[in-house]
């Protein structure tokens, strides 16, 4: 047990690294490390806890940065939000009708695309000063964001990997803003998939262990998202730090091959 409570912690650790280092949500690392932990559990269980955690990180990186200042439109906020939390009720559903190795392909085939799209993914040279909103970029807004929430829903991420691309080049969202915004719709979109996940009950024991199968809320385990929390908690600030000192094209680098690692692993685990 204690190899375990270790293993979240130190989960946590490499979440809050790698989350802001790489500017993404952590649910990129989380799930798959879960489902190398927990191997016989439901992804549910998995995907429910990771936007958990999602949705504490993010909501806590939103109020920082409105904290220095970061001024945001309410009305894309809401349209934002709207999209996402739309798209993630439709993720989490679809996740109750697939069955467990469904689930896991889908992520090994996402978290593929996003390594490929972040290598060839040039950041534009000019960026917009500031916001400009006409009736087609709100529509685009919310179309993008249902995208990102059925994602979101179906894998345990908080899909930031969809949003900022589309944020920076359809939407034209300056590049100072993108990460407000970016982490107001995963807190909206993460929160939804929580409040469903909790819903659906879980048949006990699933982990044969008193501490995790006492905290187990539906498809969301208290006890690993506080573990993975505690880590996280410790380590943002490293992750910031390491991304000011590293180039972003050998950070896009790195982040592609984290990725194609994972998504070699999960296929590895589901046809093995």
């Amino acid at each position: 047990m204690i190899t375990t409570i270790l293993l979240l912690i130190f989960t946590g650790f490499l979440v809050g690294i790698i989350s802001a280092f790489f500017g993404v949500g952590g649910g990129i690392i989380t799930i798959p490390i879960l489902y190398s932990l927990f191997p016989d559990i439901p992804p549910e269980v998995m995907i429910g806890s990771s936007l958990c955690i999602i949705t504490v990180n993010s909501l806590r990186n939103a109020l920082v940065l409105k904290k220095i200042g970061k001024s945001i439109n309410k009305n894309l906020c809401i349209i934002l939000i709207f999209g996402i939390s739309t798209g993630a009720i439709i993720g989490t559903q679809i996740t109750t009708i697939l069955p467990a190795k469904a689930i896991k392909i889908i992520f090994g085939v996402f978290a593929l695309i996003v390594a490929i799209k972040t290598a060839i993914y040039k950041m534009p040279t000019q960026q917009a000063k500031e916001l400009k909103l006409s009736n087609k970029i709100m529509i685009y807004a919310f179309f993008s964001n249902i995208n990102a929430g059925i994602i979101s829903g179906i894998t345990g991420i908080g899909g930031g990997a969809v949003m900022i691309p589309l944020f920076l080049t359809i939407l034209k969202i300056p590049l100072n803003l993108v990460s407000t915004y970016s982490n107001i719709s995963m807190t909206a979109g993460a929160m939804v998939g929580t409040i469903r996940f909790m819903l659906i009950p879980a048949q006990l024991p699933l982990f044969n262990n008193k501490l995790l199968d006492f905290g187990q809320v539906g498809m969301i385990n208290i006890p690993i998202v506080l573990l993975i929390l505690i880590g996280a908690f410790t380590s943002t600030k490293i992750g910031v730090k390491l991304g000011e000192s590293v180039k972003p094209t050998l950070s896009k680098l790195l982040f592609s091959i984290l990725l194609i690692i994972i998504s070699i692993k999960i296929f590895f685990s589901v046809f093995a």
